[in-house]
């Protein structure tokens, strides 16, 4: 069954403007005493936070509920699988798209994934995510607000497990910088419809190439799809305010969040984050969080 658009997709609450406009007016210096640091085994760091006092802005709020009786972290309606400070970084679930040959039908049918995530602070990570391409018979894209990504899978070659081969069942490709906002789209004319026996679905999403290892059982069955409620791992940069460190550093209207002695700016792809300064460690975004790391001798 096909998902609903909306779903599928993270619907802002408020205009980019008007997110921009909070952001900018309710950064507190510090995380308010007595805030929740966790949400079932997941840890909440500053600057992210679980109620409206807890969070550096209201970007940052992430919401911690009950699913099917389990707990879970949810950042708008994607699923929060951890974060690191350190690394300002977020490994987030998101979806798949699939395009499969329906036999009762005859025909071939597709479920279009997409995310926006302009109204978050983050973008897609260039650097540890790919556009994963999987099927026989599959050439499919990721469509962003300036780019379209994708390549071309078959099964010329023998199918090999841990082996990701565009002629071998599996492609991958580059993800550029900056991604807000995606759509999968697959071209018609590469389809299972006569192989369907053999390999029913072709796929494409975006995941963290860390967590993919190619399996043959990816193309001979539907476990791609099914072994996580179509999702798959996807790791997220995350900026304070879409300013420069230097932008940051001179605004008068937004407190510049690297508040810690020993702290650091760093400019990156979502906008300005700090770090820890060499030799410390710790939460650059708390009064006092980073401390020096002290290394004990032998």
């Amino acid at each position: 069954m096909e998902l609903p658009r909306p779903l599928l997709s993270l619907l802002a609450v408020w205009s980019l403007a008007a997110a921009a406009a909070t952001a900018a007016a309710d950064v507190p210096a510090a995380r308010s005493p007595g805030c929740a640091t966790s949400c079932g085994d997941i840890a909440v760091p500053y600057p992210f936070g679980l109620d409206p006092q807890c969070a550096i802005n209201a970007e940052f709020r992430v919401n911690c509920t009950t699913v099917a009786g389990a707990t879970k972290l949810f950042h708008g309606t994607l699923e929060v699988i951890r974060f690191s400070v350190p690394e300002g970084k977020a490994w987030l679930k998101t979806f798949i798209s699939r395009q499969c040959y329906d036999q009762a039908t005859a025909t071939v049918f597709e479920n279009n994934a997409w995310m926006n995530i302009n109204n978050l602070p983050y973008v897609l990570s260039a650097d540890d995510n790919k556009v994963v391409v999987l099927g026989c018979r599959s050439m499919a894209y990721m469509l962003s607000d300036t780019y379209i990504i994708g390549c071309l899978s078959t099964c010329d070659e023998p199918l090999r497990n841990g082996s990701c081969s565009r002629t071998a069942g599996c492609c991958q490709a580059d993800l550029p910088r900056g991604v807000r906002y995606y759509e999968g789209f697959f071209n018609s004319f590469y389809n299972t419809t006569g192989i369907w026996r053999e390999t029913p679905c072709n796929y494409v999403t975006v995941m963290a190439s860390a967590d993919f290892s190619f399996s043959t059982t990816y193309l001979t069955s539907t476990v791609f799809y099914d072994a996580d409620d179509s999702r798959t791992p996807v790791v997220m940069e995350w900026g304070i305010t879409r300013e420069t460190c230097e932008q940051a550093k001179i605004n008068k209207t937004s407190p510049y969040a690297c508040v810690s002695d020993h702290s650091d700016c760093v400019d990156g792809d979502a906008g300005y984050r700090c770090r820890c300064s060499d030799g410390f460690r710790g939460n650059p975004y708390l009064k006092d969080g980073c401390t020096e790391l002290i290394i004990q001798g032998i």
